[in-house]
Order: C-alpha cells, then structure tokens, then sequence
C-alpha cells in the first residue's frame, strides 16, 4: 500500500532538498535494475506512520539499448579516389558516427561511389552540409532507422609502453567485444618502432588478465 505522506513537518532537510534541485530533472521513469535497497530510520516517532527512509539504488537496464540514426547516401560519378579520404574526415568532424565509400557501377557504364554517412538526427544538417561541400552531388537521399547498441566504456590498461585504452561493449553487464583504441596503439608502434599487432595483442592479453582479477 503507497500514499501521500503527512505535511506536519519537514519530510526532508533543506540542504537534501538543494541537492535534488541541483542535480535532478524530471523525466519518465525508466525501465532499471534494482541493485540494491537501503533503510534509514529517524529520531522522530510520529504514531501516523513509521518515520523510515528507504533509498533504492537502480542501473540503467541495457538490456535492449536503441537509438535512432539517420542513414544519409548519395552517388557521385565525377570525382577521384584522391578525395574521398578528406570527405569522411570532414564528415566526421561534422558529426557524423560512421562514414564509407563502396565503388559502384552507374548510368551509362561509368564507375562511381556509393557514399554512406551513418549520423544522429540533430547532426543532420551539419553532414549534409559537409556533402554538399566536399562532393559534386545534387542530391542526398536519407532514412531514420533504429540500432541496438552494447554499452560502451574505455578501459585503461597498464602496458610496457604505459597507459593504452580498449573500447568494451558490454550487455548485460557481460563483456561482448573488446579493441584497442587505434590511435593511442598506431602511437606507441611508432615511438618504440615495434608492430602494430604486438601493441595489440599485448594490450588484449593484459586486459584479459585484468578482467580475471578483478572477477
């Protein structure tokens, strides 16, 4: 049984209340997974209702985590090879999640590309923009569609070298993927003059070794 407390006095401290006003919004209530239950019991003894606090502690269940993503496409037959590097590097300046290339055969036996830019729906406009600018077409084609998404975080991890991160997917609170981020690997290869594959491997196996302890 759940009802509307007393208003006899205050239900909470000011500075409690403060902190809830600072750091609280409102929202819909979301779909969790009950971690752990707390109790708390005050000095008062109103004879009403037991003066106790309970506190709920909730993680966001990831169970089946979607987002909404805008699939931009277009074909272009005009242009070299030479610049499409710098339109997926300015694509994804703009916001863009993922960018690609794929080389196609067009009206009237010329060869073209078919260019795909993956992008959140509020970043839209800033990648079309970036298109429209870095390519010759005349018109971009779009879709919203709907991703299921493992939850993402970075991982440090203690190497020879130092610190290198890995990118972990997670569902469930269970490892799905993990890889070495490429830019802190592509670094060390080059400072220390060793293989990219020996960085990667290396920082995987002490991952591993990571996640065994930890458990």
């Amino acid at each position: 049984k759940v009802r509307k407390g007393y208003p006899n006095h205050e239900q909470t401290t000011p500075t409690g209340a403060a902190i809830l006003n600072a750091l609280c919004k409102e929202s819909t209530f979301p779909t969790t997974r009950i971690q752990s239950i707390g109790y708390g019991a005050g000095t008062r003894n109103p004879k009403d209702y037991p003066n106790i606090l309970r506190l709920i502690l909730c993680a966001e269940d990831v169970q089946n985590k979607t987002s909404t993503v805008v699939c931009l496409q277009t074909h272009v037959d005009d242009m070299t090879g030479e610049g499409l590097p710098l339109l997926i590097e300015r694509c994804l300046e703009a916001g863009a999640l993922d960018v690609f290339a794929q080389p196609i055969m067009m009206k009237k036996g010329r060869m073209g590309y078919l260019i795909t830019a993956l992008t959140r729906e509020e970043k839209q406009q800033t990648v079309e923009e970036s298109i429209f600018t870095n390519t010759s077409t005349f018109g971009i084609r779009y879709t919203t569609m709907k991703r299921t998404e493992l939850d993402r975080v970075k991982e440090p991890v203690t190497t020879q070298w130092g610190i290198i991160h890995v990118k972990v997917g997670k569902k469930d609170q269970e490892y799905k993927q993990a890889s070495v981020e490429y830019e802190e690997a592509a670094h060390i290869a080059r400072t220390h003059n060793i293989p990219l594959q020996t960085v990667y491997q290396t920082t995987l196996a002490l991952w591993r070794e990571q996640c065994s302890s930890d458990s």
